[in-house]
């Protein structure tokens, strides 16, 4: 409602999340439901985790 009036006519935002972890799958369930309840309607995007560069690789 508050977006309506401002003028927003469409708010859909897509969440990237990096994949295998738990925490980040939670927080983007919250998240979207959250969001539901405010008559947004957004997605989720997995994106894959990059294993951490070791330090002859920086």
């Amino acid at each position: 409602m508050l977006l309506a009036e401002a003028g927003v006519t469409s708010a859909d935002p897509t969440m990237t999340f990096a994949t295998g972890g738990s925490l980040e799958s939670v927080a983007g369930e919250l998240w979207m439901a959250n969001l539901t309840t405010l008559g947004i309607d957004p997605s989720m995007q997995p994106m894959a985790r990059e294993a951490p560069a070791s330090p002859g690789q920086v």
